[in-house]
């Protein structure tokens, strides 16, 4: 029995707390440039991406998730397994937005897609675009994404 805790502990151990790449800082302007700043873990391989922000129960102020794909492409997200209502903006790799997806209800398996190929997608709070206004109209301006 001691055998078994012990193995479990250590398998416990080594699952990572977080699964970001690295956290950054990126900002988000509007057309007159004033911009937000988000603090977001960047994802970039296939497993971190297909896990997301799966079973997360909360998100602070301005954090999110940067999901950077290694190609543009046409992206779709889903809710499965995710508690918490998120909105989603796809990137363009010109650090323009091609769409915004708002208020993304948790564990819904409804698809939503880009609607031209994108290079990265963002998942913040659900209602933080109301909150902050955010619109197609917004850039990214960060190397993060080039």
């Amino acid at each position: 029995m001691r055998y078994c805790v012990v193995i479990a502990f250590l398998f416990c151990l080594s699952i990572k707390i977080t699964h970001a790449d690295t956290l950054e800082y990126i900002k988000i302007f509007n057309p007159d440039g004033v911009h937000l700043e988000y603090k977001v873990e960047v994802v970039s391989s296939l497993e971190d991406q297909a896990k997301g922000l799966m079973f997360r129960e909360s998100l602070e102020l301005k954090e999110g998730m940067l999901f950077i794909f290694k190609n543009s492409k046409k992206a779709s997200f889903w809710m499965k397994n995710t508690v918490i209502p998120l909105d989603i903006i796809f990137i363009k790799s010109d650090g323009s937005i091609d769409s915004i997806h708002q208020n993304l209800k948790p564990m819904s398996l409804r698809r939503v897609k880009s609607k031209l190929p994108v290079i990265a997608a963002l998942e913040i709070s659900g209602g933080d675009v109301a909150k902050y206004k955010i619109n197609e109209n917004f850039y990214f301006g960060t190397n993060l994404i080039n």
